[in-house]
């Protein structure tokens, strides 16, 4: 089931990337762009919140290390996307930039989840990620 909500999520996020690169190639501010793009995540922000948002009684049971943790990690994806559109931006391929933002993000969450999580991989991960790592290396040398 969990890849199904990764098929969704690929799409989706592919054709925001395909917009605002469009939106690059039509020679329009880098600014201007990151502007419209926020705006759009402020609304859909909004309406997530509110569609999610739970009642103040319950909102009583997280304790504030919890509260703390979850609005720090939405608060850095905002730089993340910044970055990854500043990319898209400098970029002539935005599939370079996203393969290696890929690339980085999967060894990242492999080791933190070896270390903080006591999650074992296995031999055939551990390959793959070399093969990954010698791809971003030919990406990034002869794009």
């Amino acid at each position: 089931m969990w890849e199904l909500y990764g098929l969704f999520a690929g799409i989706i996020f592919s054709i925001s990337i395909l917009i605002r690169k469009s939106l690059f190639l039509k020679k329009l501010n880098f600014n201007d762009v990151i502007f419209f793009y926020f705006l759009g995540a402020l609304i859909a922000n909004i309406i997530m919140v509110f569609s999610f948002c739970p009642s103040y009684k319950s909102l009583k049971q997280f304790d504030n290390k919890t509260i703390i943790l979850g609005i720090f990690a939405g608060l850095i994806v905002v730089f993340g996307a910044y970055f990854k559109t500043r990319a898209y931006y400098l970029v002539n391929n935005v599939g370079y930039a996203e393969i290696f933002e890929i690339i980085v993000k999967m060894i990242i969450l492999l080791l933190a989840s070896l270390y903080l999580f006591n999650i074992s991989c296995n031999k055939m991960t551990l390959i793959g990620v070399i093969l990954a790592l010698i791809g971003v290396f030919l990406i990034i040398k002869y794009q």
